[in-house]
């Protein structure tokens, strides 16, 4: 998801965002979770998203918001923010 994204919803029965308009203002790392097999170490970063959900501002965590908006809204185009 890219920062200045605008989604309207498409499927309201189905998200459990329950906005009808969504824009994400941020992304931001929240966390780094280092996994060992073996001998083996990775590592990967958790991020959160800062969105207006109509005309809420809220965090979510990636999981949360990557898959309610892939399902349930159409991506309406980018708005640069701050204009």
């Amino acid at each position: 998801m890219i920062v200045g994204a605008k989604y309207e919803v498409r499927r309201p029965q189905d998200t459990h965002l329950g906005w009808e308009k969504i824009q994400i203002v941020a992304r931001r790392e929240v966390a780094t979770v280092t996994t060992k097999i073996k001998n083996e170490t990775r590592q990967r970063t958790e991020f959160e998203y800062v969105a207006i959900g109509d005309t809420d501002l809220v965090a979510l965590s990636e999981d949360d918001l990557h898959e309610d908006l892939m399902m349930n809204y159409t991506f309406t185009g980018i708005e640069r923010l701050g204009q």
